[in-house]
């Protein structure tokens, strides 16, 4: 195994990384100091998506997906495409609406903590998911690239070894362009988790406004399952991140006027 990874990989995982932890920073400190919007939604908003993402869909994607019924799910694009956009939505935006219903129901008449609680769900994720696969990432680089990796393989059984021989052989071989797609996309889904958390807010803050959640639910399944179709289909990273970009701009749009045409507390 002669795999190595490539410095200018190397120096984009690092800005990945920094870039990672500074857009959620960025984004608290801006609607801290243009809304003053309160911390408290914030830290909801992340322990959340933990909860309900991370822990309650993971466990429900280990029941479903190792049934009997898995192995269909997963050996159709279209089936799991269809299975991982429904269950994305109803655990995150039910998440949403019970944190907004219950921790956070005093803060309701103040709707710029919608803002704040969006940038803690979406900031949480870009840090675990992007970030932390990053750090990984660059584990891994040092260990090929300063030759204790075979070292490494040799402790681990069979099946072990064959996961992280394919890690190492997808990290030598992803060109620096890559990361910039993946920053690209956790920009997208930072702003449709605002979006999610705007409409989800107004939903759970007056029952007239019910269907906003539905309409969440809807919002999150169509994006998350049209960026898993296209990636099975082959297309494009580029055309990929394009489609997503205009439903995440479509739903900007869309959130802009929900939140013009109701009463915003000052």
């Amino acid at each position: 195994m002669n795999y190595s990874v490539p410095v200018s990989s190397i120096i984009m995982m690092y800005v990945v990384v920094v870039f990672s932890f500074a857009l959620p920073v960025v984004a608290v400190v801006f609607i801290r100091k243009k809304w003053k919007a309160d911390f408290l939604p914030l830290w909801v908003g992340a322990v959340v998506f933990v909860l309900f993402a991370m822990v309650l869909e993971r466990l429900v994607h280990s029941i479903v997906l190792g049934s009997s019924a898995g192995a269909t799910i997963t050996g159709n694009v279209w089936l799991y495409g269809l299975y991982g956009g429904l269950m994305a939505g109803l655990f995150e935006e039910t998440g949403r609406f019970v944190a907004f219903r219950t921790v956070l129901k005093k803060k309701l008449g103040k709707d710029q903590d919608a803002l704040m609680y969006g940038a803690g769900h979406g900031g949480i994720e870009v840090i675990l998911i992007l970030g932390v696969t990053m750090v990984n990432n660059l584990v891994y680089a040092a260990m090929l690239n300063g030759g204790t990796a075979a070292d490494v393989l040799a402790t681990l059984d069979a099946q072990k070894q064959a996961t992280l021989q394919a890690a190492f052989m997808q990290l030598s071989t992803t060109g620096a362009g890559v990361y910039v797609f993946g920053m690209i996309e956790r920009v997208a889904a930072f702003a449709l988790h605002m979006v999610l958390s705007v409409l989800v807010w107004f939903a759970a803050k007056n029952s007239k406004d019910w269907y906003l959640f539905a309409v969440a639910i809807v919002i999150h399944f169509i994006v998350d399952m049209a960026a898993v179709v296209l990636n099975a289909s082959g297309v494009s990273v580029a055309l990929i991140e394009l489609v997503v970009i205009v439903m995440v701009a479509l739903s900007v749009w869309y959130a802009l006027r929900v939140w013009k045409c109701r009463k915003i507390s000052k």
